[in-house]
């Protein structure tokens, strides 16, 4: 750790470690696939644990404002090496829904599509499984409404009328 402080690889504040992208990709490169796959996971459940946001409560903005950098590197993380779990899809909603309620609607729609494809993938055949049904609905809803005020109406329909039926 002295090393890479001298180095301006690492950096303390507050009680917080930066490391340098650098020294990240390194590390990450030496990892292997299950390795990556395990801190990838761990990221995803850390953060998404942390997560605060409460749309009714101002004094959970200022946090999540804070933490929202780590929960879309964490996303884009899972999204890069694939890690296809429900905890990864309730993730992605969760910045979607985020991003949307602050107005980055462009910023959500990614999120919001990661989200869904991922509960769709997880459904694959079963649809006896409330849970994922659930969630799918949930996603198809918010891709739906997220479409709808940013005026794609015609677009926004079919995403209502799947997870209405669902």
């Amino acid at each position: 750790i002295r090393a890479l402080e001298r180095y301006s690889l690492l950096a303390r504040a507050a009680g917080l470690l930066s490391l340098h992208r650098l020294v990240q990709t390194v590390a990450r490169d030496q990892m292997g696939k299950e390795r990556i796959h395990e801190y990838g996971h761990a990221a995803v459940k850390l953060t998404a644990a942390i997560w605060p946001f409460n749309q009714y409560e101002a004094d959970t903005w200022v946090t999540c404002t804070v933490l929202l950098p780590h929960l879309r590197a964490a996303a884009d993380f899972a999204a890069q090496y694939q890690l296809i779990t429900a905890k990864t899809a309730r993730l992605n909603n969760e910045i979607g829904f985020y991003l949307n309620y602050f107005g980055d609607l462009s910023g959500a729609k990614p999120y919001y599509e990661r989200a869904l494809a991922i509960n769709e993938q997880a459904l694959g055949s079963d649809h006896q499984n409330e849970a994922l049904l659930q969630a799918t609905a949930l996603s198809l809803n918010n891709l739906g409404y997220l479409l709808d005020s940013m005026g794609q109406l015609a677009e926004a329909r079919p995403f209502y009328e799947r997870a209405l039926a669902i």
